[in-house]
C-alpha cells in the first residue's frame, strides 16, 4: 500500500497461508502528511506458513498506523528481521 487515505484500509476474516516471498508493505507516498498517514486495520484474520524471506511478512514504514485486533499468526518463518512485523522507520 502506497496512499495516504483519510478512512483506514481494513482487511477482515482473510487467511494468508503458504505465501513465499511476498507479503503486506506500509509505505506511504506522503511521509510528511502526519494529520493524514497510511493506515491499515486487519481484523479476525490468520496468517499461517507463510515465508516472507528477507523481511517481515508485514512492513511498516514512517507515518504508517498499522492496527490488528483478533489475528492469529503461526508458522511464519524469515531469514531477515522480524518475522511477522518490521517497522522499518527512517
Amino acid at each position: 500500500m502506497t496512499h495516504n487515505s483519510v478512512t483506514p484500509v481494513t482487511i477482515s476474516a482473510v487467511t494468508f497461508s503458504l505465501i513465499y516471498g511476498a507479503g503486506i508493505t506500509l509505505e506511504p507516498q506522503d511521509i510528511f502528511n502526519t494529520a493524514n498517514p497510511l493506515s491499515l486495520t486487519i481484523t479476525q484474520s490468520t496468517f499461517k506458513e507463510c515465508t516472507p524471506y528477507v523481511s517481515g511478512f508485514i512492513d511498516v514504514y514512517e507515518n504508517s498506523i498499522l492496527n490488528i485486533e483478533s489475528s492469529t499468526f503461526t508458522s511464519l518463518f524469515s531469514i531477515g528481521s522480524g518475522s511477522v512485523i518490521l517497522g522499518n522507520y527512517k
